[in-house]
């Protein structure tokens, strides 16, 4: 199966909180607090996000973190390496000359093609689409069966 790890997950609703939020600097407390996920969970994705050019950070007292762009101008394929590293459906897909029966290979060429759609269909996905509403216009979340911090459970409905 085809799966995006969990912390991917969590750092995909960490920055759908941020789209969704009008305050300038959040602080790691105030986004743990306002997607339910550890403190130290959104530390650690906050640093990956800070180095990938995805967020801005500031010290100090007025400091944070912020979008480091626009909502419309980040994608989903831009959050997916940044959290997974490179994506692709399998190991050729990643470029040539990594696998030994690439020479040879009859399915090689449909599963680049199937990894090149994919890529195409993320990089058209943007942040803005993952988070179209403020949460503070969504209802609050659910108490139940759904993973503390999943899309579902903060209310972003996004299935996940």
């Amino acid at each position: 199966m085809l799966r995006i790890r969990k912390l991917t997950d969590y750092g995909t609703v960490l920055l759908a909180a941020m789209a969704s939020r009008d305050e300038p600097w959040l602080t790691a407390s105030e986004l743990a607090e306002s997607t339910q996920l550890a403190y130290a969970t959104v530390g650690k994705l906050l640093k990956l996000l800070v180095r990938a050019n995805l967020l801005q950070s500031q010290r100090g007292a007025h400091g944070g973190y912020r979008l480091a762009r626009a909502p419309e101008s980040i994608t989903a394929l831009e959050i997916l390496e940044a959290l997974e590293g490179e994506i692709a459906v399998i190991e050729c897909g990643l470029g040539s000359h990594r696998c030994t029966r690439e020479g040879f290979c009859a399915v090689s060429p449909p599963w680049r093609r199937i990894n090149r759609v994919l890529k195409e269909t993320l990089a058209h996905m943007t942040l803005a689409d993952l988070a179209p509403a403020p949460l503070s216009r969504m209802k609050p979340p659910a108490v139940g069966r759904e993973a503390k911090g999943s899309a579902r459970a903060i209310g972003l409905g996004i299935p996940d």
